[in-house]
């Protein structure tokens, strides 16, 4: 079962990145294949500092969680980033 959590994109790098959570914790994602959002589209998000939402599933074990998809909730989208 997927989860969201909502945060800024610290740095991106090819299809990962880490997300600086609401709550101030860091947290490492690898973009999915299938989540409607390419890896260059991270970059314009992690320099204009959006607020994103990332629905995700957890990996058993795993350092990173696979991030199934990426929006911009509205109200941030005054003239910073479009939605993903």
């Amino acid at each position: 079962m997927s989860k969201i959590v909502r945060g800024r994109i610290l740095f991106a790098q090819e299809g990962r990145f880490m997300l600086r959570t609401e709550s101030g914790t860091g947290q490492l994602f690898v973009l999915s294949h299938d989540a409607g959002v390419e890896p260059q589209q991270l970059p314009p998000l992690q320099h204009a500092q959006a607020e994103v939402e990332v629905e995700f599933d957890e990996t058993p074990g795993g350092l990173s969680a696979v991030a199934r998809a990426i929006r911009v909730p509205d109200d941030d989208l005054a003239g910073k980033a479009e939605a993903v």
